[in-house]
């Protein structure tokens, strides 16, 4: 019985209930319905969010592909970033995300936000009909790259035109790209680590964070 009104709630009322607030890693996020009782995730994309705050420096340029609630570019911004160029596929994300910026904005960058899908359209959270398909090769020139999309990102790293300073990629071997895949379509010329996703029992097994490191120490950033 309790089965069926969790699927109830889940399949027919929580998506036209009104919302409120959740904290994701410290960010506060208006998209939660109402009565959902867990309104916390201390935990929320942890190996994402670390490297975030580790990697990107004062007035570096950030490109993000899965905008979604904004977390990550509030974690960018508060790092120092002087711009995040951020893409979404789905245009009601994009309204919650620019909120999210709005309420918990730190630092002074810019941000732009593009209804774009990024080489494939995989597992879009809404409607992205209308968003501008974007060729991975005609990302900008930006000095981090953080790809957060949804099993798009061995298809976005293998088509890059520009190779960013550093790389900074969540892995989905739960929808067919394992790390090893993703780490292979990086390529040459990077120092890899990983991290652990999220501290949790839920997590897909192998599912890291792989952040990437230009080995050269005679990088330059291309105009």
């Amino acid at each position: 019985m309790l089965d069926l009104v969790r699927g109830f709630y889940d399949n027919t009322l929580r998506d036209i209930l009104p919302k409120k607030y959740r904290v994701f890693a410290g960010v506060a996020v208006y998209d939660g319905p109402i009565l959902d009782i867990t309104s916390t995730k201390s935990y929320y994309k942890e190996g994402l969010l670390t490297a975030i705050t580790e990697h990107v420096n004062e007035g570096d340029e950030v490109e993000l592909v899965g905008f979604g609630r904004g977390v990550s570019t509030v974690y960018a911004l508060s790092a120092g970033a002087a711009k995040v160029t951020a893409h979404e596929a789905a245009a009601e994300m994009i309204e919650i995300g620019k909120h999210t910026v709005d309420v918990n904005r730190t630092g002074d960058g810019k941000l732009e936000v593009r209804h774009s899908i990024v080489g494939e359209g995989i597992d879009i959270y809404g409607d992205g009909k209308q968003a501008e398909p974007i060729p991975p090769s005609e990302l900008s020139f930006a000095d981090i790259l953080v790809l957060d999309c949804e099993g798009a990102e061995k298809s976005i790293l293998s088509g890059l035109g520009n190779q960013p300073e550093t790389i900074i990629c969540e892995t989905h071997p739960e929808k067919g790209v394992p790390a090893e895949d993703t780490i292979a379509a990086i390529g040459e010329g990077y120092q890899i680590t990983t991290r652990a996703y999220e501290p949790d029992n839920d997590t897909p097994e192998g599912k890291v964070v792989v952040i990437a490191t230009r080995e050269s120490s005679n990088w330059i950033r291309r105009r």
